[in-house]
């Protein structure tokens, strides 16, 4: 007497299909998705996959010149001062060393 179940192939597709998701990362997911594909809607493909429709068109925004710079500087001051914690560095940073504080 065997104690194996007999699944029907619903249930063995949403085992695959969930096996599928935990296994590919979000990129990969969103590179198989098709704009024009003749029965699926983006969203109804988006929702397959387990991701959402937004995160599918958004394209990620690099950090500006002036961003960059200041984590340059905040690394600086924390390397030279690390027992200042981070009220302090920040209030020289702020007095010192942004543009037009002379």
């Amino acid at each position: 007497m065997s104690k194996r179940r007999n699944h029907d192939s619903a249930f063995k597709a949403r085992v695959a299909l969930e096996a599928v998701k935990g296994a590919l990362d979000r990129e990969v997911r969103r590179g198989m998705i098709e704009r024009a594909h003749p029965k699926l809607s983006v969203g109804a493909q988006c929702q397959l996959l387990s991701i959402s429709r937004s995160s599918f068109y958004y394209t990620p925004q690099g950090e500006t010149e002036m961003n960059l710079d200041l984590i340059l500087l905040i690394d600086k001051q924390f390397l030279e001062t690390p027992f200042y914690g981070v009220r302090h560095p920040l209030g020289r940073l702020l007095c010192n060393r942004l543009p037009g504080n002379g």
